[in-house]
């Protein structure tokens, strides 16, 4: 998801201008599934998408834990008219613990 994000007009789900709409879809991608860890590489096997037609595939991440942080990195996504590499770090959010 991209940062900074505009809110949309009205608070509606499904609601809001056309240019809000496309913005919101234009700078966010999820998905959810199944996923295998193989060495350094995360294999999602994919089954829900806000992009269709990652459904169903395998999207693959190389992934390392750094300083309490878990990168990950995917090369060669097609964006538009670009192929780019892509980059998400997680950590652990302040005052959470482990359970």
């Amino acid at each position: 998801m991209a940062n900074n994000r505009k809110k949309h007009a009205v608070d509606d789900l499904f609601g809001g201008e056309a240019s809000e709409i496309r913005n919101s879809a234009t700078t966010h991608i999820s998905y959810c599934g199944s996923y295998e860890i193989k060495g350094n590489e995360v294999i999602h096997y994919v089954s829900i998408s806000s992009f269709p037609n990652w459904v169903p595939s395998e999207q693959r991440r190389n992934w390392e834990l750094t300083n309490g942080r878990l990168l990950f990195s995917a090369q060669g996504l097609k964006v538009g008219n670009e192929i780019v590499d892509a980059y998400l770090t997680w950590q652990q959010a302040k005052g959470q613990h482990d359970i």
